[in-house]
């Protein structure tokens, strides 16, 4: 019998970049939830705070623009995050 392995993305799809049993990726856990700080590139002194369950695409969303509060201070990088299953954990 051949074991395959796989790895849950953030956005529910399978991928074979990391060893993972496939019975664990296909497990119904809870979604992360990260608590974030983002530090605007061009105004280094500009830090933003926010929470989010997918970190990856609401960094994006701040670099994009399509946030009235931090459009004018981007680029963003992050600075810092926190990631747990329970929202209360990373103070959301």
């Amino acid at each position: 019998m051949r074991i395959r392995h796989a790895l849950r993305a953030t956005d529910g799809r399978l991928s074979r970049h990391f060893p993972f049993p496939v019975w664990l990726a296909r497990s119904k856990s809870k979604p992360m939830f990260y608590a974030y700080v983002l530090e605007s590139l061009s105004v280094p002194d500009e830090l933003y705070r926010g929470h989010t369950a997918n970190l990856k695409q609401r960094l994006a969303d701040h670099n994009a623009g399509t946030c009235l509060h931090t459009s004018k201070f981007k680029p963003w990088k992050v600075k810092l995050y926190v990631a747990s299953r329970d929202a209360a954990e990373t103070g959301i």
